[in-house]
């Protein structure tokens, strides 16, 4: 399926520095849906797969969704895994079974055509997971979407 990503490549900013284009310097027009539990099991893939393709119908150009724990929950609370379970094993390595279900969900808001922001938890999660364990994360993200057209972003708010 041919869509503006695939056809005019990965956002960007504009050689002024004020703006997003396309690789090739098309204007991209920035209009985002917010699924901070997109990657949980809140989110099944069916639901999932409905919402990415109602938003594509509507013109939406990129999802914010949280890779790792959601805002306003703890880390260890069942609201933040998936069906692979959790970002994190209990000894805080990447417990790649729930990037899984998250693969499939990132790689089909781009064949939609969709940026996927991802936001890489929430600001005072560092504080009640440690920056290693925040780094870890990271680490994980950029590997598994850094080739990917993606716009990233740090965490939600910086402190609660």
């Amino acid at each position: 399926m041919i869509n503006d990503l695939a056809l005019h490549g990965k956002p960007r900013l504009s050689q002024t520095r004020r703006y997003l284009t396309y690789g090739d310097g098309t204007p991209f027009f920035y209009l985002a849906d917010t699924w901070w539990f997109g990657a949980t099991k809140r989110m099944p893939w069916r639901a999932f797969k409905q919402l990415a393709d109602l938003r594509k119908r509507q013109g939406f150009t990129a999802i914010q969704i949280v890779v790792g724990y959601p805002p306003e929950i703890d880390p260890s609370s069942p609201h933040a895994s998936n069906s692979g379970g959790w970002a994190l094993s209990p000894d805080r390595s990447i417990n790649h079974a729930y990037f899984v279900e998250l693969d499939q969900k990132i790689k089909y808001l781009i064949e939609l055509g969709i940026v996927p922001v991802i936001v890489g938890s929430w600001g005072y999660h560092i504080d009640l997971l440690g920056e290693t364990a925040m780094v870890t994360i990271w680490q994980e993200i950029i590997t598994r979407y850094g080739q990917y057209p993606t716009i990233w972003c740090l965490c939600g708010e910086v402190d609660l």
